[in-house]
């Protein structure tokens, strides 16, 4: 079925309720799908049909929602792309998906080469005043028509990140996304959510923490840009439940110099993802009155598929949650054999159910080597207990060897944060003569405090194995970031390797 028969069946009940706030304002449930309505038209005026592909180049707005809403509307494909990519990147992505259209942001007129796409898309510039691609905006939609849609048919294309090669395109389905769903049946919250994130609709988490709380007629507040100040100001401003963000952006949140001028009282919980929550971290979060909850998903599975339930207070720290049983399986297996391991033991993390995209388009090579019978090698390292809680330990590229001992990049980190002088640490592996790989700490200190290398290597030996010590200390005034606002960790092996 195709998804936009689903998400207007809960409009039809929340008319006037706000669905999304964004950077161009508000729109009610009955105000968003009306736009979602005139941009369905305004895309077929430029030639878009059932099954063809059409790019964005967009910031999160209310804008690029409703272009893919309405991509979904009349049955094409969108295949939204990271505004950071250089142009020849962006042009790379517009062919390889097989794009005919792409709408950008006129703010990157400078940054689009239109010439390079001349050959194999139609251009068009997006604003707000409506003089540029919303130019042909109908007056009035009489006629609303949904395109049929099954749920194995593919509804939007998104790109992974590239960092180990050439980018794929992941084949998300109408049933993928419906599945989106289970990220509020996971974390026990309900239809008088309201929730805030700054994840980009370019990438599976903006995508599915914005339907997640559509599907079952809940507010979601889009932010634009990360910005721990304009954050508070939203939660103050709309009475956010719950804001969803990586590590780095909670620790920014929370170390606001202006924190304490914000009423946060309506402020419940916070969603992390792609990496755990320090103890430190928890606490400060603990101290605003909101619970710590964890994410686990990638981009093949649409996101989230293991979740810490709302008001799971037995939910270990460095714990994921539960898996959604509802829409994924997980299976924790040996690497090497293949063969199931034991509860509590390591071992590489596989999916299937009703999250898992069917695979990826153009890339039969890459199919092959990460599905098998259904099941998605995630390349993952973790675990499952015997209360049924997923922990994530690592990456099967990440693990290092140092001596012939296996050491856990997560497991040096941990350690690392317990030091008092320590407010972050990342841990990368570079390769040693005499022990095959080394551990090196790359660490910001907080303020006013001061630590050497030698000092923290001994202080690390009295607290953890001495085989897993950092062999060598980096200090830092700040980590690198992605555009996502997780630690770059490739950034830094680059770094170390140059």
């Amino acid at each position: 079925m195709n998804i936009i028969h689903r998400l207007r069946f809960v409009a039809d009940s929340n008319a006037d309720k706000i669905a999304v706030a964004s950077v161009d304002g508000e729109l009610s449930y009955e105000e968003l799908y009306d736009q979602t309505d005139r941009y369905a038209r305004a895309l077929k005026e430029y030639g878009v049909k059932e099954g063809d592909r059409f790019s964005l180049v967009m910031e999160n707005s209310n804008r690029m929602l409703t272009l893919l809403l309405a991509g979904w509307q009349i049955g094409a494909v969108p295949a939204p792309i990271n505004i950071r990519l250089k142009d020849e990147d962006i042009t790379e992505l517009v062919e390889d998906a097989g794009s005919s259209l792409v709408i950008a942001d006129q703010k990157y007129q400078n940054k689009i080469n239109e010439s390079d796409l001349k050959d194999k898309a139609a251009l068009h510039w997006s604003s707000s005043d409506k003089t540029g691609f919303e130019s042909v905006f109908p007056e009035e939609v009489r006629n609303r028509t949904v395109s049929p849609r099954g749920d194995q048919d593919d509804a939007i294309f998104l790109h992974t990140a590239g960092t180990t090669g050439r980018p794929k395109w992941v084949r998300i389905s109408h049933g993928n996304l419906a599945a989106s769903m289970g990220a509020m049946i996971g974390a026990n919250l309900g239809v008088n959510d309201v929730g805030l994130h700054y994840y980009p609709l370019y990438h599976s988490g903006g995508i599915d923490m914005t339907l997640c709380r559509l599907l079952i007629g809940a507010t979601t507040i889009v932010g634009s840009g990360w910005d721990p100040s304009d954050a508070l100001s939203k939660i103050e401003e709309y009475s956010v439940d719950g804001i969803t963000v990586v590590p780095q952006m909670g620790y920014e949140l929370v170390h606001q110099n202006e924190i304490n001028k914000y009423d946060l009282s309506s402020l419940s919980y916070f969603l992390v993802g792609s990496d755990t929550v320090t103890e430190e971290l928890a606490d400060k979060f603990l101290s605003l009155g909101a619970q710590p909850m964890q994410a686990y998903g990638l981009t093949e599975t649409m996101a989230v598929i293991a979740v810490t339930k709302f008001g799971d207070i037995d939910c270990p720290l460095d714990s994921t949650g539960k898996v959604i049983e509802d829409i994924a399986k997980v299976r924790i297996v040996d690497p090497e054999t293949g063969q199931e391991v034991d509860s509590g033991e390591i071992g590489e993390i596989l999916i299937s159910g009703d999250k898992l995209a069917h695979g990826y388009h153009n890339r039969p090579d890459k199919e092959r080597e990460v599905y098998e019978d259904g099941w998605l090698h995630t390349e993952d390292l973790g675990t499952v207990d015997e209360d049924g809680y997923l922990y994530i330990t690592g990456r099967l590229d990440n693990m290092m060897i140092v001596g012939g001992e296996n050491v856990y990049p997560t497991d040096v980190e941990e350690t690392l944060v317990q030091h008092p002088a320590i407010s972050q640490a990342v841990v990368i592996a570079i390769p040693d003569e005499r022990k095959g790989e080394i551990p090196v700490a790359n660490v910001v200190l907080r303020d006013g405090e001061d630590l050497t290398e030698k000092e923290l290597q001994q202080w690390f030996i009295s607290q953890d194995a001495a085989f897993k010590h950092p062999r060598v200390v980096r200090f830092l005034n700040e980590l690198p970031k992605t555009a996502l606002g997780k630690i770059n960790r490739s950034q830094l092996q680059q770094e170390l390797t140059e």
